[in-house]
């Protein structure tokens, strides 16, 4: 038997009121950040091609609510900037609005993660 778990990060989101900022700094972040932010959506047809049989995907959603515990905070703010994906003033209003939403409990951050187990019989 085998299991794998991965994330597939473009399903990232976090509640900030900037659509297009969200989108292009959770692109960036799987782009750019990840060794491979498809990974999750790519278990199932790695199972197949080493022929696994009884192959089941699932997908759970991974949730968190204080801004400070995601990759968003720190680590996304100062590599977005050194690559000039969001500017200072962009950047402030992310960790600003994203602070005050966590210290009043409406922040959300999710991402999706793929689990697949199969099985492949000995020979």
């Amino acid at each position: 038997v085998i299991v794998l778990v991965e994330t597939d990060w473009t399903s990232v989101s976090a509640n900030f009121s900037n659509l297009e900022l969200e989108r292009r700094l959770t692109n960036f972040f799987r782009d750019q950040m990840r060794p491979n932010g498809l990974a999750g959506r790519q278990l199932l047809a790695l199972t197949q091609q080493g022929n696994f049989s009884n192959v089941v995907a699932k997908v759970m959603s991974i949730v968190i609510r204080d801004f400070n515990e995601t990759p968003f905070n720190e680590w996304l703010t100062t590599e977005a900037l050194k690559n000039k994906v969001a500017t200072q003033n962009e950047m402030e209003t992310w960790c600003s609005e994203l602070s005050q939403k966590s210290a009043q409990k409406r922040f959300l951050f999710h991402v999706g993660t793929v689990l697949v187990s199969a099985t492949k019989e000995n020979r």
